[in-house]
């Protein structure tokens, strides 16, 4: 007589649920991206990841700024009589924007219509003073977007650019230019040059703090406990621009120019590791001759660059455009171009594209 096993019922239900499982995910796509990569440019958004294009819904008298830190806004600014006034949208621009900060609601205030930015993701900074009172109130003030409170920050002091929420550059005007880390203050070495646009930086990460003077650049660690170490004999093998950091901090990018002909040249990216201060890689790309400055974006993983410009080779059709170079494998890609007027790469960073409304729809 031949014996049949048989098999526990339960044994049969959890075979048959791993089935349903196994051929549910065989057959079901996969869920879509929720982070893309996006670069900011006039009313126009190109999405790196897809290659798609799609357009922001632009009101009348609000311009786009950049998207917010964590990527979850984009954010806007608009005029108002007393100060700048910040809007906030959807990370893809598809919803009306709503105003976030009012300045008339404070009218015993004057806040520059400059200096205006993030400490974090929810918090904003604002340069002004408010008038009307028996003490002079002026300095940094804060503003908070999740209770809406506005305080002030730092008596006396205007703000030159916030790197995080744990450092900052600030000015006094009986002391300079002051390093803020970590409630902390720290004066800055002599000699910097009068404009810090492009000679102070912070890598991501707050271990590293990058200067430049006229005879060059150096690099700081930073600290939380014991703040910048300066030290100018870690200067830094390079007499080019300062483009960005990769991965939080492991990485510095400069660029140099090298004169191919009076319309060529060659753009040499260094990458330099912080700690070493030696050149780890180079790429080189030659271009026509750029004439915007800074003419470089850094993408958020570091690997990419994103370059506006304007062709004046052709006299009889003079167009600005938009590429991206790719630093690890030389390949670079134009992905906009127009006849008329200039182009300015607004913001390069990873969105929050699941708070959009919509998904992104490429532009005709």
């Amino acid at each position: 007589m031949r014996f049949q096993k048989q098999w526990p019922l339960a044994v049969l239900l959890a075979f048959a649920v791993l089935l349903e499982l196994v051929g549910g995910c065989a057959s079901k796509p996969s869920p879509p991206m929720m982070r893309q990569e996006g670069i900011l440019f006039r009313s126009l958004i190109y999405w790196v990841t897809t290659g798609e294009m799609s357009r922001i819904s632009r009101p009348e008298g609000v311009h786009v700024v950049g998207w917010t830190p964590d990527g979850g806004h984009l954010w806007w600014v608009s005029n108002a009589d007393n100060g700048p006034a910040i809007w906030l949208s959807d990370p893809c621009g598809q919803s009306p924007p709503t105003k976030a900060f009012d300045p008339t609601a404070y009218p015993d205030f004057r806040f520059d219509r400059i200096a205006y930015g993030w400490l974090d993701d929810h918090t904003l900074f604002l340069n002004g003073q408010q008038r009307h009172t028996p003490e002079k109130r002026e300095g940094v003030w804060r503003f908070d977007l999740r209770t809406g409170q506005l305080t002030l920050w730092q008596p006396g002091y205007a703000m030159d650019r916030a790197f995080s929420k744990h450092v900052a550059l600030l000015w006094h005007p009986d002391e300079g230019f002051r390093l803020w880390a970590w409630g902390k203050f720290y004066s800055m070495p002599q000699g910097l040059p009068l404009r810090y646009d492009d000679t102070v930086h912070v890598s991501p990460d707050e271990r590293w703090l990058l200067w430049r003077e006229e005879s060059g650049w150096y690099i700081a660690p930073l600290d939380a406990e014991a703040g910048p170490r300066f030290d100018r004999r870690r200067n830094v093998p390079t007499e080019g621009q300062f483009v960005g950091w990769v991965s939080e901090g492991s990485l510095l990018i400069f660029y140099s120019t090298e004169s191919l002909s009076n319309e060529q040249v060659r753009y040499v990216f260094y990458m330099i590791d912080p700690q070493e201060r030696a050149v780890k890689r180079t790429v080189s790309f030659a271009s026509p001759r750029i004439r915007t400055w800074p003419p470089f974006t850094l993408g958020p993983s570091g690997d990419r660059v994103a370059l506006d410009a304007v062709d004046f080779q052709n006299p009889d059709h003079t167009y600005a455009y938009i590429e991206v170079w790719d630093l690890v494998s030389g390949e670079r890609q134009r992905i906009y171009e127009t006849p008329r007027g200039t182009l300015t790469v607004r913001d390069w960073a990873l969105v929050d594209v699941g708070a959009c409304l919509h998904a992104p729809q490429e532009v005709p």
